[in-house]
């Protein structure tokens, strides 16, 4: 058989920034051996060496992860490859991070420390948690959406994420929604049979939306002994970074409308003259970030979705098309109509 390689840079960007633990990716040569692919092959397709899933706290290009989401489901023919992946790993896939969500005393502290720690698992993508009323919401977006391989990415993490859910509440526990973050593929029994919900594609971000009431619920077994252990494993783990901190608080805070300087700052429990000066010492601003953070969230929305142009500016925070239109023009030289025409989703039937 005669498959395409992932393109070279998707293992080759792998700064830390941007890394990704191997842990929810260990069971993927096994699971490619049921549709007799060696995971050697989709490996060297991925520009990456045999032993690259060797162990589940080896790090790989988050770009990489993609690439082999990608990959795998050419290799195998199953589309909904990435969905079969992530149903099968839960919190016992994401090292001390998954341990100290599993011994919390309830889910709403369980996905609080998953959102706070995730940086420790992957640097890619940004985990957050909203609530709204009696709907809570857990999502995820990432932060490069250029990543090849990215819509298979949101359909291993919004699996993942409901498998977690269960993981925290009961085997049969179900959201109202799930959001994918990527245009409708052309086949919908996969999505139908793995989410107990309606699943809505062309959404701002990936996520599961729930009853708010479930954050109250103790989660079953947690034992206090071992949260105070994993709570010291997290916090030796290593520092995190201010500006991937303030780049999560933006793309979050971007879905509200609120991404000034002061509101961001008191987020981070800083003073803005405070958070002014550190991104100084980092060699950026906060108006570089958030140009980034708009730019990323922008790709994204033009690369995977069909989502409107009007809507797309008003989620980014612009009040027109045209003001979004300017702005995306400064970053690319292009402006998003072309970009999404070179690079977006096509309509089906066109």
């Amino acid at each position: 058989m005669r498959v395409a390689a992932a393109p070279a840079h998707a293992a080759r960007s792998g700064a830390l920034e941007a890394g990704q633990r191997v842990g929810p990716l260990v069971t993927l040569p096994d699971l490619l051996r049921q549709f007799d692919v060696d995971a050697v092959d989709v490996l060297a397709a991925c520009h990456l060496p045999a032993d690259a899933l060797a162990s589940p706290d080896q790090h790989i290009p988050f770009a990489a992860l993609g690439a082999l989401l990608a990959m795998s489901a050419t290799f195998s023919h199953c589309e909904h490859f990435a969905l079969l992946l992530g149903s099968q790993h839960g919190l016992e896939t994401l090292g001390p991070v998954g341990e100290l969500s599993r011994h919390a005393p309830t889910v709403g502290d369980a996905l609080r420390s998953f959102v706070v720690h995730h940086h420790l698992n992957s640097r890619g993508g940004v985990v957050f948690l909203t609530v709204d009323g009696s709907t809570a919401t857990l999502g995820y977006t990432i932060y490069d959406a250029s990543t090849f391989g990215a819509e298979y990415v949101h359909d291993g993490i919004a699996a993942m994420m409901l498998r977690v859910l269960r993981d925290l509440t009961e085997p049969g526990w179900r959201p109202h929604e799930v959001l994918l973050a990527r245009r409708q593929p052309a086949g919908l029994a996969a999505y139908r049979r793995f989410f107990p919900a309606r699943v809505s594609f062309d959404a701002e971000f990936t996520g599961l939306r729930f009853e708010r009431a479930a954050l109250a619920r103790p989660v079953p077994g947690a034992d206090a002994t071992t949260f105070r252990v994993a709570e010291r494993q997290v916090a030796a783990a290593g520092r995190r970074s201010l500006v991937n901190d303030l780049k999560r608080v933006l793309r979050v805070e971007m879905l509200r409308g609120a991404t000034s300087a002061s509101h961001v700052a008191q987020i981070l429990m800083l003073h803005q003259r405070t958070l002014n000066r550190r991104l100084s010492d980092c060699g950026t601003t906060f108006q570089q970030l958030l140009d980034e953070v708009r730019y990323d969230s922008a790709r994204h929305l033009l690369h995977l979705t069909q989502i409107p142009m009007a809507q797309i500016a008003a989620s980014l925070g612009y009040a027109e098309a045209a003001s979004f239109t300017r702005a995306f023009r400064r970053w690319s030289g292009t402006t998003p109509a072309r970009f999404r025409a070179q690079h977006g989703p096509k309509v089906p039937g066109a």
